[in-house]
């Protein structure tokens, strides 16, 4: 298979032809959802137009239709690799139930992923629909995961990193220096105290000596120490991403990130 090449054509005859089992690290897909709409895609200045209903609304049609291509996905990703499909209300849970039983298996989801793609929507005697889904499936229980941040916002800086070095004029918060399980030389007494009643210390006693020698516990009137956290060696992180992304932004009819097929209603 070459790289760094569009393949235009049916997918699931591309699957077949050019890409080899067990080679795919991420797949990520974005089907058509089940709307009872016909599209249209046109590849450059309508070289090649490719046309297909999208199931009529019937779920067993669709899951047929897609059935082959998740299968041609399933053997082209690696034991190691991450598959994620996109979705909405229309057929996440039909998929989900054919990825489970047939494909990945239950084990192997990992997250139902919500995308707040408005912040409105009038429906008619229902409650608005505003969000999209992506599952996230492995194909084994090892898979390669980076977690991922985003940047903390300027309050949030300011609320937890509200000290000040003296010193240094470095920015720092405070965190405990306890933790809830023991594990190696955590049971010692440092400087006349000891954790709190059925905890441990989160570091071994050699470690929070280095960090007193490093000038990194700030210690409380009564004594109890605390870690200093900076915030420059922080920035590179943030707020840890979970399954609602609601960072990315509303998608609208005049949003640039629309790029998916035109469409007209089907008869």
């Amino acid at each position: 298979m070459e790289t760094s090449v569009i393949y235009c054509g049916d997918n699931v005859d591309v699957l077949a032809k050019y890409v080899p089992d067990n080679s795919v690290d991420l797949i990520y897909i974005d089907p058509p959802f089940n709307s009872n709409r016909k599209y249209e895609v046109f590849w450059g200045e309508a070289v090649e137009r490719r046309a297909f209903e999208d199931r009529d609304g019937d779920a067993v049609a669709y899951l047929e239709w897609m059935r082959p291509r998740l299968r041609e996905l399933y053997r082209v990703l690696k034991p190691t690799g991450s598959f994620y499909v996109h979705c909405d209300w229309h057929v996440s849970h039909y998929l989900k139930v054919e990825l489970d039983q047939r494909l990945f298996g239950f084990n192997n989801f990992q997250n139902e992923i919500v995308w707040p793609r408005t912040n409105a929507h009038s429906d008619s005697k229902r409650f608005g629909r505003v969000h999209d889904v992506i599952l996230f499936y492995t194909k084994g229980r090892k898979f390669t995961f980076n977690r991922q941040y985003t940047r903390y916002t300027e309050s949030q800086i300011a609320e937890h990193y509200r000290h000040v070095e003296p010193e240094t004029r470095r920015t720092y918060r405070l965190t405990d220096l306890s933790a809830a399980k023991s594990g190696g030389d955590v049971e010692y007494e440092w400087k006349g105290m000891r954790p709190p009643k059925g905890r441990y210390w989160a570091y071994s006693k050699s470690k929070i000596a280095q960090f007193d020698v490093d000038n990194r516990i700030y210690y409380t009137k009564n004594g109890r120490p605390f870690l200093k956290q900076y915030w420059d060696e922080m920035q590179h992180k943030g707020n840890l991403i979970q399954d609602v992304w609601s960072d990315i932004g509303y998608s609208h009819g005049s949003s640039a990130s629309r790029l998916g097929y035109p469409h007209t209603e089907a008869p």
